[in-house]
């Protein structure tokens, strides 16, 4: 997948680097590079229905990060505002991997991925992705050539 180009399938929403997102000298921890892409995965799921209000008292499934990562290609600081670019890379049957693009300015700035493994909330045993969020998923799809 391309690293540098939108997609027509990517869910774009926005950020602003806060003072606490900062360490003492004044640029990003790295850790908040995870929170940005989990907000914006926050986002997308609302956008598809399935708030986190939703899933933590309606839906009989969840779904659990079981592998991140993320890349750093440029410093980011307090005020610094963000585009991120979030797509679904994979979706198999139990799983789904999804890929973050931070941008600064049309610069991209970041990368992460999450894998997510769809569980039984009550059991908390590994489950088929049900229909609903795979269709939903589907939608925001990483478009390959």
């Amino acid at each position: 997948m391309q690293h540098n180009d939108f997609m027509p399938n990517e869910f774009i929403t926005h950020h602003t680097v806060r003072m606490h997102d900062t360490d003492m000298a004044g640029i990003i921890f790295f850790a908040s590079q995870f929170r940005f892409a989990h907000d914006a995965w926050e986002d997308l799921m609302a956008e598809m229905g399935f708030d986190f209000d939703t899933l933590f008292t309606k839906e009989t499934f969840a779904f659990v990060i079981v592998h991140a990562e993320a890349d750093y290609l440029k410093s980011l600081k307090a005020g610094d505002n963000l585009k991120i670019a979030v797509a679904i890379e994979r979706i198999g049957e139990t799983s789904f991997t999804v890929y973050y693009k931070i941008y600064k300015s049309d610069e991209l700035v970041g990368t992460a991925r999450t894998v997510h493994v769809t569980v039984d909330r009550a059991s908390r045993k590994k489950i088929a992705i049900p229909k609903r969020l795979k269709s939903s998923l589907e939608k925001h799809a990483a478009l390959r050539t």
